[in-house]
């Protein structure tokens, strides 16, 4: 968008001063850039530190839930089968 202000602002209705609106739209892809590449980083230093869901932990954590614990807190964690939808 900051490049179309820039070549033809007749384009865009209501705009009263192109650079200034230009800038706008530069600083917001930006914001949105850093954003997105922070959360990228995020996601990698988390699969890269071996974090691992909490329900597919392999610690013994599903013994108060009884033999099958695990696949039943795996298998509805969605609120499939009515786990978590009352």
């Amino acid at each position: 968008m900051g490049m179309v202000i820039n070549a033809a602002p007749i384009y865009i209705k209501g705009i009263k001063d192109p650079e200034a609106a230009s800038n706008t739209c530069y600083w917001g892809a930006g914001c949105y850039a850093a954003t997105f590449g922070i959360s990228v980083a995020l996601l990698v230093k988390e699969r890269a530190m071996g974090r691992r869901d909490s329900l597919e932990d392999a610690s013994d954590a599903y013994g108060q839930f009884g033999a099958d614990g695990k696949q039943r807190l795996v298998a509805n964690r969605a609120g499939a089968g009515g786990y978590g939808t009352h």
